[in-house]
């Protein structure tokens, strides 16, 4: 797993496959944050 941010916030993200792994509290904030709109990921 690798930290990184995603709209600015940091989440964990798969080498692997790419997958985005959050907690609750993060989700949260993401949706949110972003209530009708695309994530983008800024590392």
């Amino acid at each position: 797993m690798k930290k990184v941010k995603l709209e600015g916030i940091l989440v964990d993200k798969c080498g692997n496959c790419a997958g985005v792994y959050l907690i609750k509290a993060e989700l949260e904030l993401l949706t949110d944050h972003k209530e009708s709109e695309s994530f983008s990921e800024n590392d």
